[in-house]
């Protein structure tokens, strides 16, 4: 059986930096572990479902109820996935919680004033200017922590 993956869900306001930071993570995953890591993206998922990509943030869970299946499937197949959203709900942090062993939500700011990241599971806050310095600023959290886990 395989080992099982890890979600990185990568959450914060709209924007290039995410997007960006999810996809260089996912490049250093798949080095890491010999190609086992898919980079995920809601305006790549949503038409697949049938979800109109203008959804309003309020509704937005339901994109997750198709997208975190599909995680789940995935992580159970030793695959690290990389998913970038703007939000994550409260039941979708349950659901995490009870469907996936591995996860780490991800927050990244965009650098307004008073912002704070959501608390739930693992949660951390990466910093930087550039996707560069975010993903950086993971491997320093994280893979010290969860990829040797």
């Amino acid at each position: 059986m395989a080992e099982q993956g890890t979600l990185y869900f990568l959450t914060g306001a709209a924007g290039e930096k995410k997007n960006a930071a999810g996809h260089l993570l996912a490049e250093r995953l798949r080095a890491r572990r010999a190609g086992a890591a898919l980079y995920l993206d809601d305006q790549i998922l949503w038409p697949m479902f049938e979800i109109p990509l203008d959804t309003p943030e309020s509704r937005r869970d339901l994109a997750l109820e198709h997208e975190l299946p599909l995680c789940r499937l995935m992580t159970g197949q030793g695959i690290d996935v990389v998913l970038c959203s703007v939000v994550m709900s409260g039941d979708a942090r349950a659901w995490l919680a009870e469907n996936l062993p591995r996860f780490v939500e991800i927050f990244v700011p965009s650098g307004a004033e008073g912002e704070t990241a959501p608390a739930g599971g693992l949660s951390v806050r990466a910093e930087g200017e550039t996707p560069e310095e975010v993903v950086r600023c993971l491997e320093t959290l994280l893979f010290s922590e969860v990829m040797e886990a």
